[in-house]
């Protein structure tokens, strides 16, 4: 059953609006939750397994592989630092990104649903959107963390392809939390790239997170210091698909 298809049967069914995916995330014992939170609270970062429903995600592959409002999102654009949003990536930019990346500057190229925003949207990016933000996920989440409340800020469902990267960042000012869901289709294997990477200040990497479908992500941004991490570029044909989410904390 396509998204499509999914909005009018809801729409009949009398939640007209609503695009909230039912049923997004597979239940979890407390026992886990509370193992989960303790992670979360040692390490500051957790990587939870099938948290989200294999039925609901596959009723939303074809539409999150067709999905057609992407924008190639780059760092740096002609010297400047600031992301430029572009139906196509040239190879004026793509020789720009891999020459900063090189020389160790901050940089990335991958494609995203960032610039598609307006209110009435229904495509399946937004419900995602509506999803994530709303109950029971936002409750499960102050579980983990150990919050009472959390305000969103950027979503944005990203598509990395073959050669596209994120260099070693720490997402300053963009809130207390980040969180990923991994909507990758492919089996993907270590050897594929892609790879979340978290670095010490030295630079060493000591905590990597293979893209696995339906799992989810969450570590504390760090505000103080920032918590640095990148993306490794991909190395095959193949998509690798995640949703994230910022929140701030709300006490």
């Amino acid at each position: 059953m396509s998204f499509d298809e999914y909005n009018i049967e809801t729409q009949n069914n009398g939640v007209l609006g609503e695009l909230a995916i039912p049923d997004f995330a597979n239940k979890i014992s407390d026992e886990l939750v509370h193992q989960y939170s303790q992670k979360f609270k040692e390490e500051k970062i957790i990587s939870i397994p099938n948290f989200v429903s294999e039925k609901v995600l596959r009723e939303i592959q074809n539409d999150i592989e067709n999905y057609k409002y992407w924008s190639y999102v780059t760092i740096p654009n002609n010297n400047v630092w600031e992301p430029a949003y572009n139906n196509y990536i040239s190879y004026e930019t793509i020789n720009e990104c891999q020459r900063n990346l090189e020389a160790k500057n901050f940089s990335y190229r991958f494609q995203s649903s960032l610039a598609h925003q307006y209110d009435t949207c229904t495509c399946i990016v937004c419900a995602l959107k509506q999803t994530i933000t709303g109950f029971p996920v936002s409750d499960f989440l102050c579980k983990i963390i150990g919050c009472q409340n959390i305000r969103r800020g950027e979503i944005f469902l990203s598509k990395y392809g073959k050669d596209d990267f994120l260099s070693l960042h720490t997402d300053t000012n963009k809130g207390d939390i980040s969180v990923t869901f991994s909507l990758t289709y492919d089996d993907w294997h270590p050897c594929f790239g892609g790879i979340l990477h978290f670095c010490d200040e030295e630079q060493n990497i000591y905590k990597s997170i293979v893209p696995k479908l339906g799992s989810l992500t969450i570590f504390d941004l760090n505000k103080k210091q920032g918590k640095k991490h990148f993306v490794s570029t991909v190395a095959v044909d193949k998509n690798r698909y995640t949703l994230t989410a910022w929140y701030f904390l709300i006490d």
